[in-house]
């Protein structure tokens, strides 16, 4: 079971290197401009909980996202310490690029599958998640 999530792993890898190569980012950047693709004005801790990468990390890769023009912090309304995160118009034709991976991504990986199955994979994975949230195996 431990080799199918190293598959997974590496076709995404693959994916983000090849990109990282093109637009002179980090994978990790390529991550955050990734999840902020689904995940409009969300925080840096936000995509700490999210991606489980370090506060540092994050940090290092906002910051440079923000120099390279593709994301910019946005203050709260409310609270002036929260800054949400949001991808810029430059940002665009890495958004495009991902969407257009991820998209042939899937197809791959769910080739031969039916909705039902795809959705009882879905069910399964996040039950899995559940349990890793409940336990201590990440604290």
């Amino acid at each position: 079971m431990w080799n199918y999530s190293n598959y997974i792993k590496k076709v995404v890898e693959k994916s983000y290197y090849e990109m990282t190569r093109k637009y002179k980012l980090t994978n990790n950047e390529i991550a955050v401009i990734s999840y902020l693709c689904e995940h409009e004005k969300d925080t840096a801790t936000d995509i700490v909980n999210a991606l489980l990468f370090s506060k540092s990390h994050v940090s290092l890769s906002v910051d440079g996202l923000v120099k390279k023009g593709l994301i910019e912090k946005v203050q709260d309304d409310r609270d002036k310490k929260i800054f949400h995160l949001v991808l810029t118009e430059k940002a665009q034709p890495i958004v495009d690029e991902l969407t257009l991976r991820k998209s042939d991504i899937e197809k791959v990986f769910f080739h031969n599958f039916s909705d039902k199955e795809k959705e009882q994979l879905q069910k399964s994975i996040e039950k899995v998640i559940n349990n890793i949230k409940a336990s201590t195996l990440l604290k």
